[in-house]
């Protein structure tokens, strides 16, 4: 795809470019293309919504993925594709390192949190986030 009118000195995509993109995309398409990507859309949507059921991983062609440091998810089927998946947790925490905030405290590596008032302990033996703190 090009980016036919963008400016670098802009520091960003601005939703007219976006906009114009697409249409342009579009424009190339045929009638046929379109009106399968609308049919997508439209079930991609309901799935989403939970008007119809989520498909099983092994059906799924994973074409709409959210992904971040933590790795990437399927948003249609949940199969985590890369790393821990979207927004990832691990399952286990070998040692917790706590960084405390105002109301609780957060586990670095793995993201557990711990209310303010069982945030005594900066370390702990590694028990994972779905395992007692105390």
């Amino acid at each position: 795809m090009k980016f036919h009118d963008f400016d670098p000195d802009t520091h960003g995509i601005t939703p007219e470019f976006i906009n114009n993109e697409l249409k342009k995309l579009i424009s190339e398409m045929s009638e046929e293309e379109r009106q399968a990507m609308l049919k997508r859309m439209e079930q991609d949507e309901k799935i989403l919504k939970g008007d119809l059921p989520r498909p099983k991983p092994e059906d799924c062609d994973h074409h709409l993925r959210q992904g971040d440091n933590y790795g990437e998810t399927c948003q249609l089927c949940g199969k985590h594709l890369y790393g821990f998946g979207f927004r990832g947790v691990l399952n286990y925490c070998v040692k917790h390192l706590w960084v405390e905030g105002m109301d609780y405290s957060e586990c670095v590596y793995c993201a557990a949190i711990k209310e303010k008032s069982q945030a005594g302990q900066k370390s702990d033996d590694g028990q994972g986030p779905d395992e007692a703190h105390e």
